[in-house]
Parts: structure tokens; sequence; C-alpha cells
């Protein structure tokens, strides 16, 4: 009955609905938060300062008001990625634990969690990135503009791979979600080299097609991690402090 005690530790049927609850939310607020401060911050961009192409994401919230938007918008990501890198470490833990084959924990178990530590280090350093994108606009600090947008990038997509091959060797997730995953970034690799290829040139049109295939990989970001949600289907999360006399 809900709201009766069914697990150890005093966990109710009903704080365990609230967490999925929450842990799906989570998940649903890392595509929304971004892609609706892009939403609004492309028109206004583009109303007030056209320049004859699309604007990339860092043109956007270069300038005001669409600058304190971005911050705004962003910084908010930046706190649900943390959050979200946090509960995969801490479930990738977990789903470890649950190993019973000693031969297995003793070998591969500890290699797992070292690479899930590495993993977890880059999604941090990636966060950070993105936020050093929102706190150096591009017209003012280019250089520590672009160094940032480089690591967000390029962590963000190192960071998928390894937490798809943990995925994989731990069998978490199941065959068509590692398809789907894969799928990603590989979309998301190929966007940014384009992305690349095309931003070195000062020709409007290729600008605009590299403003778009930047727009992509982002977008696939989002839905990389947004699809994590269902590990945390049959996961109850407890956030338990302790206080020692």
């Amino acid at each position: 009955m809900p709201g009766t005690d069914i697990t150890n530790g005093g966990i109710t049927e009903n704080s365990k609905e609230n967490t999925l609850l929450y842990s799906r939310l989570l998940f649903i607020m890392i595509v929304v938060a971004p892609i609706v401060t892009l939403i609004v911050t492309y028109p206004i961009d583009i109303v007030f300062r056209y320049e004859g192409f699309i604007p990339t994401i860092s043109g956007t919230i270069d300038y005001s008001p669409t600058s304190n938007i971005g911050t705004l918008g962003l910084g908010i990501t930046v706190i649900l990625m943390l959050l979200i890198f946090s509960l995969k470490f801490q479930h990738t833990n977990a789903w470890l634990e649950t190993m019973l084959d000693e031969t297995y924990r003793s070998v591969t178990k500890k290699r797992m969690w070292i690479v899930n530590i590495v993993c977890y280090i880059i999604g941090i350093l990636a966060s950070l990135g993105l936020l050093g994108v929102i706190s150096f606009q591009a017209h003012l600090v280019g250089g520590a503009h672009g160094f940032f947008a480089t690591m967000f990038f390029s962590l963000v997509l190192v960071h998928m791979i390894i937490q798809l091959f943990i995925d994989h060797k731990l069998e978490i997730i199941s065959r068509r979600m590692k398809f789907y995953r894969l799928t990603i970034c590989i979309l998301c690799l190929i966007s940014l080299l384009f992305f690349l290829f095309f931003g070195i040139s000062d020709d409007v049109v290729y600008i605009s097609v590299s403003s778009i295939f930047e727009a992509v990989a982002s977008i696939a970001y989002l839905f990389y991690y947004s699809s994590c949600f269902r590990e945390f289907e049959n996961s109850l999360i407890v956030f338990k402090v302790q206080i020692q006399k």
C-alpha cells in the first residue's frame, strides 16, 4: 500500500515513485533547458543583429540581451549535466557491486571502476567547458571562449563514447539502446568535423552550414543523455546525510 514501508531502511513506495519521477524529470530537463534557451536567443539575435548568415550558438549569446538569457539557460544546463554525470557514475558503481562472479569481480570490476572514474572526471571537465563558454563572450575574449568551446564539444563526445563502452561491457543497456547511442556518437563526430571544416571559411553560406552542423551536434548530445533515464526505471536513488557525534 502506498506510504507503507516495503524495503529496508524505511523507504516507502511513495518515496520510490517520487525518486523515479524526479530522476526522469532531470533527464527531460537536460533537453528542455538548452533548447528553450536557444529557441529564445536565436530569433532575438537574428532580429537585432542579423549579419547575413545563420549565427553559431556562441554568436547568439554574445551580446545583450541574448547573452543574459543564454547565460541563465546554459548555466542551468551545466548544473543538470553535473547531476546526470554524478547519477550515471553512482549507477555504474552500484551495478558493479551487483556482479556476483568472483573472477569477473577481481579482474574486470577494478578496471571498469577506474574507467568509470575517468569517465566521470571527463564529464566534470566538459561541464566546466560549457561554463567557460558562457562566462567568456566571444567578442570580448575570443581565445578563452574558443578554448572552452573546444574543451566542451570534444570532452562531451569522449564522455559519451566511454560511457557507451562501460554500458556495453557491463550489459547495462539493451542492444537497441546501444545502437541508438552509437548512432548519436557517430552523428556528433561527423557534425563536429563538418562544423570545423565549413567554419574556417568566410563565405556566408559556409558559415551558415557550419552553424547548422554545430546545432545538430549539440541537439544530439542532449538526446544521448536524455535516453539515460531508462537505466533508472528499476533503480532507487537515495540521498543520505549522516551526522557523526
